[in-house]
């Protein structure tokens, strides 16, 4: 009964954010303890402001770039909204990201809860899918960036301490597990021709009433408009992880006066994002901030710089979520005019 009682508490969605709290402060105290301002000589108060707010500016035109690549998959499917719409959406999502329970996850599910809201019955689980395929496309892009900076890197890693040389390795395998799992799902014809797996799929399928192919067979439309997916993929990769990372950049000039080594740069920031897609802690917060750290001072950085440097760049990140509070307060004022 005791047992069951502990499983049921574990089970409240309020209990988990309160030990995903504590362990995003756990981490950030970990982060923080070590942090020497004396010798951080180059740190000074215009540069770190400016560092940090130009880090979150930037944070925020890429979230509004994310909401365009996902209005782009919406259009394919035939589904209509408004860039405004998109933008409020995306920006709502980021906030529920941070500030709910679910990590990413459950920015995604309140995302698609106010889109099914908007579109017509016969269009509601495609557009939800577009947003499932937005984050798939969105990861594709960020292993994709992991995997070749982290090939780049691999002399170096491999003189690393035993156990964050495993740390980076797992990272990376799972980076291509994850990468292999969204091109076997975006070439989910070609998987589905082996009939036990096809048998699989129609039992599966019966007992959600068709929704499970509905789901695949939007993602095949996706596919088939190649120019839009191809768009999609190269804008993450080209364009918005590298305005993200990017922005990691200036936060790091603010605290050290010049930038990181590129490619050691490009994989500690872009694993940090790896890391802080698991749903331990609030948004990554402490996850990413961890990992970030001790890839930093495993390439060589100052460990003052490198403890500062991603807790700062955790409050740019924090930006975006703000304005979709603005976005939400404002979608709830218009609620009540209609009201």
């Amino acid at each position: 009964m005791m047992l069951k009682k502990i499983l049921s508490l574990f089970r409240n969605k309020y209990v988990l954010m309160i030990l995903r709290l504590a362990v995003a402060a756990f981490f950030l105290w970990w982060v923080m303890k070590d942090i020497l301002f004396s010798e951080l000589r180059k740190l000074t108060w215009e540069g770190l402001v400016t560092g940090v707010i130009g880090g979150a500016v930037l944070t925020a035109v890429q979230v509004t770039g994310t909401a365009y690549r996902w209005k782009m998959l919406l259009q394919g499917q035939g589904i209509h909204i408004s860039g405004f719409r998109a933008v409020s959406l995306t920006f709502q999502g980021s906030m529920f990201s941070l500030f709910m329970p679910g990590g990413a996850v459950g920015g995604d599910v309140l995302k698609a809860a106010f889109l099914a809201r908007e579109t017509q019955g016969g269009q509601k689980i495609e557009g939800v899918t577009t947003i499932f395929l937005d984050r798939v496309i969105g990861m594709m892009g960020l292993f994709s960036l992991v995997l070749v900076s982290g090939l780049c890197c691999l002399k170096t890693i491999l003189t690393f301490k035993p156990e964050i040389r495993l740390l980076v390795l797992i990272l990376l395998a799972v980076c291509a597990a994850g990468l292999t799992a969204g091109l076997v799902l975006l070439f989910q014809d070609i998987i589905f021709r082996i009939r036990f797996l096809a048998f699989l799929l129609k039992k599966a399928d019966g007992l959600v009433h068709g929704a499970l192919s509905r789901i695949l067979n939007s993602v095949e439309v996706c596919r088939r408009d190649r120019k839009t997916f191809l768009l999609a993929f190269l804008t993450s990769v080209l364009i918005l992880h590298p305005m993200l990372i990017f922005s990691a950049f200036l936060v790091m000039r603010g605290v050290c006066g010049k930038f990181p080594p590129l490619l050691p740069g490009l994989l500690s920031f872009s694993l940090g994002s790896t890391a802080s897609v698991a749903p331990v802690t609030p948004g990554g917060l402490g996850t990413r901030d961890k990992v970030i750290e001790v890839l930093l001072q495993s390439f060589g950085v100052d460990p003052s710089a490198a403890s500062l440097t991603p807790i700062l760049y955790s409050i740019a990140l924090m930006f975006p979520a703000v304005i979709g509070i603005g976005f939400f307060l404002l979608d709830m004022k218009g609620s009540k005019k209609q009201s």
